[in-house]
């Protein structure tokens, strides 16, 4: 796999394994490195998981957690930084917003 995370996709092919994707959610911690490595190759796993069969509903699905997964990683990328400017404090402003925006409009909250 691109991603290069060995630890996480066990544990995904092993949660995935137990549960076929319908029992509790999945959990796992980050290492730095893997945490690196996943946001720069986000768009292969979402890649990896589009189909040309999909349904409508699949592919907006899949659509919805990529830009997520972008706004996300953008706000993560501007938050971490030690010397920030105004221009990116806007940014991150506004990749906040969009990234809340569409979870709360397309993901279910428990």
């Amino acid at each position: 796999m691109q991603v290069k995370a060995g630890c996480l996709c066990k544990k995904v092919k092993r949660w995935f394994d137990d549960t076929q994707g319908s029992g509790p959610d999945l959990q796992y911690r980050f290492t730095g490195k893997e945490s690196r490595r996943f946001c720069y190759n986000y768009m292969s796993l979402v890649n990896a998981l589009s189909d040309d069969n999909d349904t409508k509903a699949d592919r907006q699905a899949i659509l919805v957690f990529a830009y997520l997964g972008q706004r996300l990683r953008d706000s993560v990328s501007l938050i971490n930084r030690f010397d920030i400017k105004e221009e990116q404090l806007a940014q991150l402003t506004l990749a906040a917003q969009e990234y809340l925006r569409v979870n709360a409009m397309f993901l279910s909250t428990s």
